[in-house]
């Protein structure tokens, strides 16, 4: 009986023992199938094997994601994972090309790395990098893999990659795709570059530069829509700064509208904002600068009944200020209103 009881102990053992290593092994496979490899590089080279003299299968872009290669037992040279990409184009790629994730992690990952990519100097001017920043993070905004707060990062942060490869393309002195074309051209700067061609409906021609440029209502849009995402005020940043100083040469209207579409408009959405005070300040060095020599306020207006509305929005937007600066802000619209638009 003690032999046959010994056996029976063994054979639990062995069972367990056995389910015990399927289940590890079931959680290996899963884990590996969770992991992700978000390329942060740029121009990554996916190699036939972990060797850089061998052949290369594909560059790949920003922003691509790869997973484990299931098929291939993960390499014990610590600088190189076996991985495929989405089309199931096995090789392997060097570690200091990717981060390593998981699905649950990989937006975390992403917002990590593009914002980082913003603040590297070097990258100013590199007009393939934004290239790859802007494809990849409009197709993220367009694939429907994120909803809610990711999908507004996507789409604000899309737009300022554009805004920086279009900046990056002009800066570029050889650039056969703008700097050599006319100027006035608005359509043939476009067309002439598949890049600009395919984000041409978010593009328009800057009046003080005749360049091409970013329309700041792309961002106008994220941060009027989205009004309680945290990204809503950088897009109302972003859309401020895509909007260049205009000369309008002492004429009170063209003045006028560029304080109410640009400063009074990001009041008007954020009224609340820690930058009111700041943006407030600004309002009124404006119209310092603007009303100091006040005989030279070139108030000739044809259109009288459209000026005076122009007039009056700037009245309503006074309550948009930070409190502080209103007094100061009445002492300049007086003198315009007392130069130009006097009571009916």
């Amino acid at each position: 009986m003690g032999r046959f009881h010994l056996a029976i102990v063994c054979l639990f053992i062995c069972i367990g023992n056995k389910a015990y290593s399927e289940s590890l092994h079931k959680d290996n496979i899963h884990q590996r199938k969770n992991v992700l490899y978000f390329v942060n590089g740029f121009d990554a080279k996916l190699y036939l094997y972990s060797d850089k003299n061998s052949e290369v299968l594909t560059e790949l872009p920003y922003g691509s994601i790869l997973e484990l290669n299931s098929e291939v037992e993960p390499t014990n040279k610590i600088n190189w994972y076996s991985v495929h990409t989405s089309s199931k184009l096995s090789g392997f790629i060097l570690s200091g090309e990717v981060l390593k994730t998981t699905k649950k992690n990989l937006f975390k990952t992403i917002s990590s790395d593009v914002l980082k990519k913003f603040s590297l100097i070097n990258l100013k001017n590199d007009i393939s990098a934004w290239q790859q920043i802007t494809n990849f993070l409009f197709q993220s905004a367009e694939n429907g893999d994120f909803t809610g707060e990711q999908y507004v990062f996507f789409r604000v942060f899309s737009g300022e990659a554009l805004a920086n490869a279009v900046d990056a393309m002009q800066v570029f002195e050889t650039s056969t795709s703008i700097d050599n074309l006319d100027s006035n051209n608005f359509n043939k700067q476009i067309d002439s570059n598949d890049f600009l061609k395919s984000y041409k409906i978010y593009l328009t021609k800057d009046t003080n530069t005749n360049q091409v440029r970013l329309d700041e209502n792309f961002f106008w849009k994220y941060a009027s829509l989205n009004s309680n995402s945290k990204y809503a005020e950088i897009a109302g940043r972003l859309a401020m700064e895509q909007i260049a100083e205009k000369d309008c040469n002492r004429e009170p209207i063209c003045f006028l509208l560029s304080l109410n579409n640009r400063e009074f408009r990001y009041l008007r959405f954020f009224p609340n904002s820690k930058s009111k005070k700041k943006l407030s300040e600004s309002i009124n060095s404006k119209l310092k600068k603007f009303t100091k020599e006040k005989e030279q306020i070139r108030c000739f207006l044809p259109n009288k009944d459209y000026n005076y509305q122009i007039f009056n929005q700037l009245k309503f937007n006074r309550y948009y200020l930070y409190e502080r600066e209103v007094k100061k802000f009445d002492k300049y619209y007086s003198i315009i209103q007392d130069e130009c638009f006097p009571v009916i």
